[in-house]
């Protein structure tokens, strides 16, 4: 019987040719030259628009993790404000496989304030929380200092300058221009009154812009200088840890448990980016619609053209 399927096999397939032959000769050729434009619509659809899509999210994830929180970040205990015996902690992180580096930051709230005039007339005013780096720590860990749009990185000594990303200067290109300085520049001078009442004035002297929203709300000043206005010193609000990428970033929350760290909150940079979640959701659903339209596309011209434009073989 399997034989005789076989046997019978070409002259189906010169059946299906001939029928396939037939209907093009025969049928209506704006329906089949529709047919094929749809079609071919549809197959660039399902690659470009998934490329575009896919692209975008990618892009996104990079730049969380090269400008935003790193890999890993370790936070304060619940009932804690600071992380404690930081650098003895970043001696040992540095330590262990896959770890590329770490840095510390501080993080305070503060109300900046910007009056480019300095007649009282035109004050803008910002409340955000003011970060610390340490330069020469943060180059290995995030990619910030390649983005400076105008003026320089921070330096290690510096005790009254101040950088910050376009959506807290404004201009730019800022997204969030109405909410900014309204266009501070480098150069100018702005007043920071931190949320513990001590009062200083910077001079901006970078303005960076990564294309990320997240990084670009951040302003900073360096560790020396926020060591000085909170009074402490060795302890940190965040521990961003860069790794190689040779394995998971939630592999190395069971590593730093093991190495002592036990009250920390420890988080992979996905925790830190939810909303990009969310629109990762939003895209896999528009990327599964318009897969379904590529499928269901090109049978539409055989149902309503056919009925609307005469054959040309109906009068053989």
């Amino acid at each position: 019987m399997k034989i005789s399927k076989l046997k019978d096999l070409p002259n189906d397939l010169r059946v299906a040719i001939f029928l396939v032959y037939k209907a093009i000769t025969r049928g209506n050729k704006y329906t089949l030259i529709l047919t094929i434009l749809v079609t071919t619509l549809a197959f660039i659809n399902i690659i470009f628009t998934s490329s575009i899509m896919n692209g975008a999210i990618s892009k996104a994830y990079q730049q969380a993790q090269e400008n935003y929180v790193s890999n890993v970040v370790i936070l304060p205990a619940v009932d804690e404000k600071y992380v404690t015996q930081v650098q003895q902690l970043k001696t040992r992180i540095n330590t262990l496989p896959g770890v590329v580096s770490c840095s510390s930051r501080y993080a305070q709230s503060g109300v900046i304030r910007y009056d480019p005039e300095k007649d009282n007339l035109d004050v803008r005013e910002k409340a955000w929380n003011i970060k610390s780096i340490n330069p020469d720590e943060e180059v290995k860990v995030t990619n910030l200092q390649n983005y400076m749009v105008a003026g320089r990185y921070l330096d290690e000594n510096d005790r009254d300058q101040i950088i910050m990303g376009k959506e807290i200067s404004g201009g730019y290109g800022a997204n969030f221009q109405i909410s900014s300085l309204k266009g501070a520049r480098v150069g100018d001078e702005v007043t920071v009154a931190y949320g513990n009442g001590v009062q200083r004035t910077y001079k901006i002297k970078g303005i960076y812009n990564t294309y990320f929203p997240l990084a670009d709300l951040n302003v900073f000043v360096t560790e020396k200088e926020m060591e000085s206005v909170l009074g402490i010193h060795n302890r940190a609000s965040e521990v961003l840890i860069k790794t190689d990428g040779s394995v998971p970033e939630r592999v190395y929350i069971d590593r730093l448990r093991t190495m002592g760290i036990e009250k920390e909150q420890i988080n992979v940079w996905m925790d830190f980016i939810g909303y990009i979640s969310g629109l990762t959701q939003t895209f896999d659903i528009i990327k599964g619609i318009v897969r379904q339209l590529a499928c269901w596309l090109p049978e539409l011209p055989f149902s309503s053209l056919s009925l609307s434009l005469p054959s040309t073989g109906a009068g053989r």
